[in-house]
């Protein structure tokens, strides 16, 4: 089965409507096809990507004439098919498709109307870089990262850099981490003190879970455990571009 891109723009307009969803230059739409289901720019065209097929392109941006701003993704997890052989470290077919994903909300930033950051040859930014991908920060082989958002591990293509002139990574990742110790003498009476690096900026918060369904929030807190036990504490930092950074550790409480 195909779409055309005129199909799929009435589907995306009437779940924005339905859904009472905003329009503005600040809002963008994805919508990702499963395998085996194509899309066309048009009824008659031959630029198609045909999903669960390796022809056709991995992905494009475009713009309703509500001014709904959109991205089709294609299914890209079929072998020799855009970047369905990047590593994939969460073991999912949506891997690929997170970097074309990656790539095309980059453009819309940069180029929402297609008539803005284009050089002379036709590419956006995210072309200039569709293949590199820079360093892995982490993992091995199948497993590769190079990007952290949120706590999670990805493999993403690499942006353009005016600046520099060149392909540059998004970020490199906030390190964070928390020593805890007993306090006052109390058995059950914790007290915790975060550390963390952020080298694109600045680390803003700090929320921290205890476990045991309380919460607090700051660099350094204490916190009484009532029950004696193990605790997964968790701690989230969120830096100046909003990223969120994890660090967990069990604590254990012994008994009165």
């Amino acid at each position: 089965m195909c779409l055309t891109d005129a199909q799929l723009e009435d589907e995306i307009e009437h779940v924005v409507a339905a859904e009472h969803l905003s329009i503005s230059g600040r809002d963008v739409y994805f919508l990702i096809t499963p395998d085996g289901l194509g899309s066309c720019t048009d009824g008659n065209s031959s630029s198609c990507a045909l999903g669960g097929s390796v022809s056709g392109y991995c992905g494009y941006h475009s713009e309703t004439d509500a001014g709904i701003l959109y991205a089709i993704i294609p299914y890209n997890a079929v072998p020799g098919h855009c970047q369905s052989s990047n590593p994939r470290p969460n073991s999912s077919p949506a891997d690929p498709t997170i970097s074309t994903i990656s790539h095309e909300h980059n453009e819309m930033v940069t180029d929402p109307g297609g008539n803005a950051w284009i050089d002379r040859r036709g590419n956006e930014d995210g072309d200039l870089c569709l293949t590199s991908f820079g360093p892995a920060l982490g993992g091995r082989g199948a497993t590769a990262w190079n990007e952290t958002v949120h706590g999670g591990h990805f493999f993403l293509q690499q942006e353009w850099s005016n600046a520099d002139n060149g392909c540059e990574p998004r970020a490199r990742p906030d390190a964070l981490w928390f020593a805890s110790d007993r306090a006052g003498g109390r058995a059950r009476a914790v007290s915790f003190l975060a550390h963390g690096l952020d080298p694109e900026g600045h680390m803003l918060a700090f929320q921290w879970f205890f476990g045991d369904g309380r919460v607090s929030s700051g660099r350094r807190v204490a916190h009484t455990f009532r029950v004696a036990g193990a605790y997964r504490v968790v701690l989230r930092s969120t830096d100046s571009w909003g990223n969120w950074t994890f660090a967990v550790r069990t604590v254990r409480i012994p008994g009165l």
